[in-house]
């Protein structure tokens, strides 16, 4: 067993919580591996990955025939009230509109999954609303985990200004009971390669 990611923090943390486990800091792309696991699973890491063909290439070329890909991750519309938020802050500052994840729908990524020898047997596409944690904060706090490439370019007081208009641009939609709920959709996918 072989648990990666492309993020060193993230790698720190699993060999903290795991010590008896083996991970390394890897892009998912560059996986070098032929044939040699008889599984795959992801969690929350695929939306990541925007070049989603050299992915499902590296996945499929890791496992063994008959090997089976279990996955989820943001799909079609996953965060869109989020989304609606950040473009119409991003408009508001001037700033090109850009976010850095991929979400597809069950037919494309089922497509791409299969372009590279991965037979899907079950997809589905579904809501899934989180309460952030952080009460009024939750949204900010979210932002700085994970939107951290949407506000890169940013100055401190851009940064916090932007925060503002995305929080006020998403109130409406994802504000409850004195806190904030994120629009997760997901993904859910089994496959096996052919």
């Amino acid at each position: 067993m072989l648990g990666i990611d492309n993020s060193a923090d993230m790698i720190a943390q699993a060999r903290t919580n795991f010590p008896d486990l083996s991970f390394e800091q890897v892009d998912l792309r560059s996986l070098k591996f032929d044939e040699e696991f008889d599984a795959v699973f992801s969690n929350a890491v695929l939306h990541w990955v925007r070049d989603a063909e050299d992915a499902a290439a590296a996945i499929a070329r890791s496992l063994k025939q008959g090997g089976r890909l279990v996955l989820e991750f943001g799909g079609k519309r996953n965060t869109q009230a989020l989304l609606d938020a950040v473009f119409a802050a991003q408009d508001s500052l001037a700033i090109a509109r850009f976010h850095p994840w991929y979400y597809p729908g069950i037919a494309e990524y089922a497509a791409v999954l299969e372009r590279h020898g991965l037979e899907v047997r079950l997809a589905a596409l579904f809501d899934r609303p989180i309460s952030l944690e952080g009460g009024e904060e939750g949204l900010a706090k979210w932002l700085d985990m994970f939107g951290k490439p949407i506000m890169a370019a940013l100055t401190p007081d851009a940064k916090q200004k932007f925060i503002r208009l995305v929080e006020e641009h998403a109130r409406q939609k994802l504000h409850r009971d004195g806190g904030w709920i994120m629009d997760y959709r997901r993904l859910r996918v089994v496959a096996l390669k052919l």
